[in-house]
Protein backbone atom coordinates (compact mmCIF):
# COMPACT_ATOMS: atom_id res chain seq x y z
CA UNK A 1 0.00 0.00 0.00
CA UNK A 2 0.83 3.57 -0.02
CA UNK A 3 -0.47 6.88 -1.22
CA UNK A 4 0.60 8.23 -5.04
CA UNK A 5 -0.69 11.04 -6.80
CA UNK A 6 -3.16 11.22 -9.50
CA UNK A 7 -2.17 10.01 -12.60
CA UNK A 8 -2.78 10.96 -16.17
CA UNK A 9 -5.85 12.94 -16.60
CA UNK A 10 -8.37 12.45 -19.11
CA UNK A 11 -11.13 14.56 -19.95
CA UNK A 12 -13.64 13.85 -22.89
CA UNK A 13 -17.32 15.43 -24.17
CA UNK A 14 -20.05 13.91 -25.85
CA UNK A 15 -21.45 15.99 -28.66
CA UNK A 16 -25.45 16.83 -28.26
CA UNK A 17 -25.89 17.97 -32.12
CA UNK A 18 -24.25 16.75 -35.44
CA UNK A 19 -21.79 18.90 -36.88
CA UNK A 20 -22.42 22.12 -39.35
CA UNK A 21 -22.10 21.59 -42.92
CA UNK A 22 -18.72 22.44 -44.53
CA UNK A 23 -18.49 25.12 -47.37
CA UNK A 24 -16.22 26.92 -49.32
CA UNK A 25 -15.41 23.33 -50.70
CA UNK A 26 -12.80 23.23 -53.82
CA UNK A 27 -11.67 20.16 -55.42
CA UNK A 28 -9.10 20.03 -58.34
CA UNK A 29 -6.04 18.61 -60.31
CA UNK A 30 -2.38 19.86 -60.29
CA UNK A 31 0.56 17.93 -62.38
CA UNK A 32 4.26 17.48 -61.46
CA UNK A 33 5.47 17.14 -65.09
CA UNK A 34 8.82 16.67 -63.97
CA UNK A 35 8.20 13.48 -62.06
CA UNK A 36 5.23 12.60 -63.52
CA UNK A 37 2.74 12.78 -61.03
CA UNK A 38 -0.99 14.49 -61.05
CA UNK A 39 -1.80 15.63 -57.39
CA UNK A 40 -5.75 15.62 -56.48
CA UNK A 41 -6.40 18.19 -53.44
CA UNK A 42 -9.52 19.08 -52.00
CA UNK A 43 -10.27 22.07 -49.08
CA UNK A 44 -13.08 23.63 -47.45
CA UNK A 45 -13.82 25.56 -44.20
CA UNK A 46 -14.85 23.50 -41.12
CA UNK A 47 -17.96 25.32 -39.66
CA UNK A 48 -18.47 23.30 -36.59
CA UNK A 49 -16.84 22.99 -33.14
CA UNK A 50 -18.07 19.20 -32.60
CA UNK A 51 -16.61 17.47 -35.58
CA UNK A 52 -14.31 14.80 -35.20
CA UNK A 53 -13.83 14.42 -38.79
CA UNK A 54 -14.72 14.32 -42.74
CA UNK A 55 -15.91 12.59 -45.51
CA UNK A 56 -14.82 13.10 -48.50
CA UNK A 57 -17.52 11.99 -51.46
CA UNK A 58 -17.35 11.23 -54.33
CA UNK A 59 -19.65 10.50 -57.78
CA UNK A 60 -19.37 10.45 -61.42
CA UNK A 61 -22.00 12.93 -62.34
CA UNK A 62 -22.56 15.49 -58.76
CA UNK A 63 -26.15 14.07 -58.08
CA UNK A 64 -26.29 10.45 -57.18
CA UNK A 65 -24.17 7.50 -56.86
CA UNK A 66 -22.03 8.77 -53.75
CA UNK A 67 -19.03 7.07 -52.15
CA UNK A 68 -18.71 6.45 -48.69
CA UNK A 69 -15.96 8.61 -49.21
CA UNK A 70 -11.85 9.23 -47.63
CA UNK A 71 -11.75 9.94 -44.00
CA UNK A 72 -9.83 13.07 -43.00
CA UNK A 73 -8.97 13.80 -39.49
CA UNK A 74 -11.18 16.75 -38.24
CA UNK A 75 -7.79 18.84 -37.47
CA UNK A 76 -7.26 18.60 -41.42
CA UNK A 77 -9.36 20.39 -43.35
CA UNK A 78 -8.19 19.45 -46.70
CA UNK A 79 -7.04 16.33 -48.63
CA UNK A 80 -4.18 15.57 -51.26
CA UNK A 81 -3.79 12.03 -53.14
CA UNK A 82 -1.29 11.67 -55.39
CA UNK A 83 -1.61 10.10 -58.76
CA UNK A 84 0.51 8.90 -61.88
CA UNK A 85 0.38 11.41 -64.63
CA UNK A 86 0.58 8.51 -67.82
CA UNK A 87 -2.21 6.32 -66.11
CA UNK A 88 -4.49 9.46 -64.94
CA UNK A 89 -6.26 10.55 -68.37
CA UNK A 90 -10.00 11.14 -67.66
CA UNK A 91 -9.94 10.98 -64.21
CA UNK A 92 -12.31 13.41 -63.15
CA UNK A 93 -15.74 13.50 -61.80
CA UNK A 94 -17.47 15.43 -58.47
CA UNK A 95 -16.30 15.61 -55.17
CA UNK A 96 -18.65 17.11 -51.73
CA UNK A 97 -17.34 16.84 -48.33
CA UNK A 98 -19.22 15.64 -44.93
CA UNK A 99 -18.66 16.54 -41.43
CA UNK A 100 -19.57 13.80 -38.41
CA UNK A 101 -19.39 12.83 -35.08
CA UNK A 102 -20.62 10.79 -32.55
CA UNK A 103 -24.53 12.17 -33.08
CA UNK A 104 -23.95 11.64 -36.98
CA UNK A 105 -23.00 13.78 -40.24
CA UNK A 106 -23.46 16.77 -40.81
CA UNK A 107 -25.11 18.05 -44.01
CA UNK A 108 -23.15 17.97 -47.42
CA UNK A 109 -20.96 20.74 -48.60
CA UNK A 110 -21.37 22.42 -52.10
CA UNK A 111 -20.35 20.13 -54.72
CA UNK A 112 -16.79 21.08 -57.10
CA UNK A 113 -16.71 19.15 -60.11
CA UNK A 114 -13.16 18.84 -61.83
CA UNK A 115 -11.28 16.43 -64.20
CA UNK A 116 -7.82 15.50 -65.54
CA UNK A 117 -7.34 15.44 -69.25
CA UNK A 118 -3.34 14.20 -70.63
CA UNK A 119 -1.36 17.23 -72.00
CA UNK A 120 -1.05 16.97 -75.53
CA UNK A 121 2.20 14.90 -76.89
CA UNK A 122 1.89 15.98 -80.43
CA UNK A 123 2.87 19.59 -79.49
CA UNK A 124 5.83 21.01 -81.91
CA UNK A 125 7.54 24.27 -81.25
CA UNK A 126 9.90 26.22 -83.48
CA UNK A 127 12.01 28.89 -82.07
CA UNK A 128 11.59 32.05 -83.72
CA UNK A 129 14.36 33.90 -81.89
CA UNK A 130 15.87 33.56 -78.03
CA UNK A 131 12.45 34.68 -76.33
CA UNK A 132 9.57 33.57 -78.85
CA UNK A 133 8.24 30.13 -80.54
CA UNK A 134 5.58 28.94 -83.28
CA UNK A 135 3.25 26.82 -82.45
Amino acid sequence: GGYSDDSNLATASIASTAPAAPSNFVAGFDADYMYGWVYFGASWTDNSPNDIGFRVQSSVDGVSGWTFGTIVDAATPYLQQQLDIFSSAGVGGCWRVVAFNSRGDSPASNVSCSEWATPATNFIATPIDDHSIDR
